[in-house]
């Protein structure tokens, strides 16, 4: 893929997250951890894979987006891992306070890995994401060009705060956080 047909494909998701966050929220039955940022859901007896919108969390098994964060980091796998199983688990601790399940969705887009992108609501309609950030175990996946300006302003306050990653190894969140060169 082009870095045009990146462009083309990251402006088309975030405007489907811009969309899906419109969309009224559907109660969902069933919710699973595949990892930091990307949930297994069931709605109306259907399975979804959701990705949440607008964020990154570091990966928690070996795939090839934690290939291409070894590369871009410098950093082991053996290194960067253990983040995304914090990040997982940082997400499992977090769901609870979610219950009832709410998502917001828009079950025909797709992102170009397959998942839907979606989010959990608080009671509150906070995005389990915005919590996500928050907290400090993921990070605006496009901070410049992101309709949540909440996102980057969390993930600026919890880098300060030492939030999070950025409390337990801020060494490899700093390494994980840096844009590619």
């Amino acid at each position: 893929m082009s870095a045009r047909d990146w462009l083309i494909a990251g402006g088309l998701y975030v405007a489907a997250a811009a969309a899906m966050a419109a969309q009224p929220s559907v109660p969902v039955e069933r919710v699973a951890i595949e990892d930091g940022d990307t949930l297994l859901v069931q709605v109306a007896g259907v399975d979804y894979r959701i990705q949440l919108p607008e964020i990154d969390a570091p990966e928690n098994v070996m795939n090839p987006k934690l290939q291409r964060d070894v590369a871009r980091t410098g950093m082991t796998a053996e290194d960067l891992l253990p983040l995304g199983q914090q990040a997982a688990e940082a997400l499992r601790d977090m769901l609870s306070s979610f219950q009832p399940y709410h998502l917001a969705f828009d079950p025909a887009v797709k992102d170009r890995y397959g998942r839907t992108p979606g989010d959990l609501l608080d009671r509150d309609g906070t995005t389990l994401s915005l919590r996500l950030v928050e907290a400090g175990y993921a990070l605006p996946s496009h901070p410049a060009a992101t309709r949540e300006p909440a996102l980057t302003a969390a993930a600026d306050a919890a880098r300060a705060d030492a939030r999070g990653l950025w409390g337990w190894r801020p060494d490899l969140m700093r390494a994980w956080a840096a844009p590619a060169r």
